[in-house]
């Protein structure tokens, strides 16, 4: 088992720091020279202030910084634009909330992501606690979209949205209830583009939006695990290991994509029927011939929940590693426990009465972790589970651990 683990955590180790994936992209410098380049596409939850490139497959990699570039992207997929511009910081988060419904602009230069390009533009900028949005009407000054939450006295929060009366004004839709217009990044690219189809009016929208998405994949799984169970009982002082099985496991997972950092990222729940059975004897040999006896039968409902993160080789094959826990749902289960002495006396055989120690086997946790390699629909895995205690008491344990096997086929 040892081995198994060290092999694994190796495979980890080696593809977690597989080979970047750098993307065809330009920039453009100070002096407005574009430059046709390969950037590491990050995939950016947050909006970037630097980006790492390379001239050519072979070259070093460099640094682009705000100070000496305007503008960087890949196509029509993503585009950063320099600006100097308003940006309010204030109401972050709620400890920054101050009592004043005015916006606290202050000047700073920022790279923005660009949502809609053309003669009407729509922007945003994110870190770990603000979205900002901003716009550009008919190629005039960039100017924020103004949002900012506020408290009162009585520690009530407030929202000052005069992003919506900004957008009535600004890009005007008939009968439009503003009032249901919330400041994202999804409703405020909709309102835009409906206006800007409305009065035909061209535009450019980045695909980054569509491409990030997040996506729902189900999956059917069939694993084959050798498994392994120990018995400790402190009243007898005995330990019982039971033999390894290889067990055949069926269920199912869903996998919800995360939209972010080019869908790398991944959570994933995964039900499956499992059943263990087993029996062993183990005679001490001792003055009294002690016996003991060991009966399991197990079955149960696991229910691994765990995140998951790709490293995709090429258009259809990847490497992933994934970690998470396990619920174990036992039903119908049971454990016993015979222990009993027996000899010989100068005229005939005796037998004490043996003595039974059975427990239910209870809902119990671990945790596990795995790494596999997918083609197309199909994928497969190996993974590790820490050992789960099945016997819920203060004088006994059964402790059952596996290595798996899992073999995928995705649906959808």
């Amino acid at each position: 088992m040892k081995q198994k683990i060290t092999m694994l955590l190796l495979f980890i180790g080696v593809n977690t720091i597989a080979q970047i994936k750098f993307e065809k992209g330009y920039f453009i410098s100070n002096n407005g020279i574009k430059t046709t380049c390969l950037i590491k596409n990050e995939g950016w939850i947050n909006t970037p202030q630097v980006f790492k490139y390379k001239l050519s497959e072979n070259s070093e990699i460099e640094t682009g910084t705000i100070q000496h570039i305007t503008e960087f992207g890949f196509k029509q997929l993503i585009k950063f634009k320099r600006f100097t511009t308003k940006i309010d910081r204030g109401s972050a988060s709620y400890s920054y909330y101050d009592q004043s419904r005015l916006s606290n602009f202050k000047s700073e230069t920022l790279f923005l992501e660009v949502l809609i390009n053309g003669s009407n533009q729509l922007f945003q900028y994110k870190n770990e606690s603000l979205t900002r949005f901003f716009f550009i009407k008919k190629n005039e000054s960039i100017q924020p979209l103004e949002y900012k939450l506020y408290k009162k006295s009585n520690g009530i929060v407030y929202k000052n949205l005069n992003y919506q009366k900004q957008l009535k004004d600004q890009f005007p839709i008939t009968n439009y209830n503003y009032s249901n217009l919330r400041y994202s990044k999804k409703a405020l690219t909709k309102y835009l583009i409906k206006y800007l189809n409305l009065n035909q009016v061209k535009f450019t929208q980045f695909l980054r939006g569509k491409n990030y998405q997040s996506t729902f994949n189900l999956k059917i799984k069939v694993k084959n695990s050798l498994s392994n169970l120990t018995f400790d009982h402190d009243l007898i002082n005995t330990s019982m290991n039971l033999d390894q099985r290889n067990q055949v496991k069926f269920g199912f997972e869903i996998e919800w994509g995360l939209p972010f950092n080019n869908n790398k990222w991944g959570l994933f729940i995964e039900p499956t029927y499992q059943s263990y059975s087993s029996n062993k004897k183990q005679n001490l040999n001792n003055s009294l011939n002690t016996l003991f006896e060991a009966t399991i039968d197990y079955k149960s409902i696991e229910v691994p929940i765990g995140l998951r993160h790709y490293l995709f080789l090429n258009k259809n094959s990847k490497i992933f590693i994934n970690s998470g826990f396990v619920i174990d749902v036992a039903f119908s289960s049971k454990t016993s426990l015979k222990h009993s002495n027996y000899g010989f006396s100068s005229t005939f055989p005796f037998v004490l009465a043996p003595k039974f120690y059975n427990a239910d086997i209870t809902n119990s946790v671990n945790f596990f972790i795995g790494a596999g390699y997918g083609f197309s629909k199909f994928n497969i895995e190996f993974r590790y589970n820490t050992s789960r205690n099945l016997i819920n008491s203060f004088t006994s344990s059964a402790k059952y651990n596996s290595f798996s096997v899992i073999l995928g086929y995705q649906l959808f």
